[in-house]
């Protein structure tokens, strides 16, 4: 018997609101679907947010979430976590403009190629260790909330996530019906 989760967030053009949706399976049957609109920052933490209020309401004490978004994943780890696997990822693509881009914007220094960005990282890792990947407006919500589940993240593909995000564009017909 397993519980898992489908999460999804979303924004609604126009408006600054963010969509989440998700679907809670217990014992893999359907315990519950949400899909609403929030302010925030984050749609992907504040739909994850979401999932654990809801976990820990029908009390959960495991819960396996499945995102398309990594950021949910980054919500568990540290900077160096993540920081590491953007290196290791752009070490496999070194052209990948975009990931040298993200890893300078995390980082806050300009780094133009890969051995200035191992070198800083190397220089740096202590502290990156210290410091939590996640928003720093959700980090205390998301630890408390999580805390007493046991939680996993996995990473799916986009399509693999259809319902979470079919919930989403729920969310935003809503509002534009209303």
């Amino acid at each position: 018997m397993s519980n898992f989760a489908y999460i999804d967030g979303g924004s609604d053009p126009g408006t600054g609101l963010k969509t989440i949706g998700g679907i809670i399976y217990a014992n893999d049957r359907e315990l519950v679907r949400y899909s609403e609109l929030l302010k925030g920052v984050s749609a992907e933490l504040l739909s994850l947010i979401k999932c654990l209020k809801l976990a820990r309401k029908y009390e959960l004490r495991s819960l396996k979430i499945k995102t398309d978004a990594k950021i949910v994943e980054s919500a568990f780890l540290t900077e160096y976590d993540v920081l590491k696997i953007m290196i290791r990822d752009l070490e496999n693509n070194p052209k990948n403009i975009g990931l040298k881009k993200a890893i300078s914007k995390r980082s806050k220094i300009n780094l133009s190629n890969i051995m200035e960005i191992q070198d800083w990282f190397r220089k740096n890792s202590n502290n990156l260790k210290l410091k939590s990947a996640c928003n720093p407006i959700y980090k205390d919500e998301i630890e408390k909330l999580s805390k007493n589940i046991d939680i996993s993240i996995e990473h799916i593909p986009r399509k693999e996530n259809s319902l979470a995000d079919e919930l989403c564009r729920q969310a935003r017909s809503k509002n534009q019906n209303n």
